[in-house]
């Protein structure tokens, strides 16, 4: 499993047996890696058995079916405090310690935490679950909660790191801007190589760094 998802659990050591709920957390955790690698479409629950360590028939015995597998994928997303949705990705400390930082650094490393993030497992699944639903229904109202929650975190985050930026009348715009512009550049990045990347990041924060310096020279010279 990725190793930048350190939420993800591995399966019980060999003669070990899971408990029930170790087995829907594992059997979660291995949807959350199949939907990122091979899509929502093609998310098989022998694929998901497979790479949880379990039989097929060992995963009916917890999901009946694949919907309640996307469920339960879906209801990992619950609502919190901008600690308790940042810890899901393990990135508390990690925004504590950026929000000391000098606005422009703090704004790129932001960028690229967002970048990273975004890429992720959890990232792409969420990604894939959305271009899903603007053709299933019933999906897309099982994401409306989940669109919600990811929304207000991300604005919960970007209002802790920015402080000094959120009276700014521009705040909100530019907020949207950056968020849209990492997840363009994640989802049509997906097909490259994974070593381009780092250069796909970099590109993508002075992109960012442009949507800010625009803002703020438009605010100084437009009243």
């Amino acid at each position: 499993m990725p190793s930048e998802d350190s939420r993800y659990l591995a399966p019980a050591a060999p003669g070990k047996r899971m408990t029930a709920t170790e087995a829907r957390a594992v059997l979660v955790d291995a949807t959350f890696e199949a939907i990122a690698d091979v899509g929502y479409r093609n998310l098989a629950t022998k694929d998901v058995a497979r790479r949880a360590g379990l039989s097929q028939g060992g995963l009916f015995r917890h999901f009946a079916t694949k919907d309640e597998l996307v469920g339960a994928v879906i209801d990992t997303f619950d609502p919190g405090t901008l600690v308790g949705e940042t810890d899901r990705w393990g990135l508390s400390d990690v925004l504590f310690a950026k929000r000391e930082m000098p606005l422009n650094e703090r704004f790129d490393s932001f960028v690229a935490l967002l970048f990273d993030v975004t890429n992720s497992t959890g990232g792409i699944t969420v990604m894939e679950l959305q271009l899903a639903a603007r053709t299933d229904t019933a999906l897309a109202h099982r994401l409306q909660l989940l669109d919600r929650v990811m929304r207000d975190a991300f604005h919960e985050m970007v209002a802790f790191l920015f402080p000094e930026l959120v009276a700014e009348r521009w705040y909100h715009d530019v907020t949207s801007a950056v968020s849209d512009l990492v997840r363009g550049a994640v989802l049509g990045g997906l097909p490259l190589p994974a070593q381009d990347r780092p250069q796909r990041r970099a590109e993508v924060q002075r992109h960012a760094r442009a949507i800010l310096l625009s803002a703020q020279h438009f605010a100084e010279h437009v009243p």
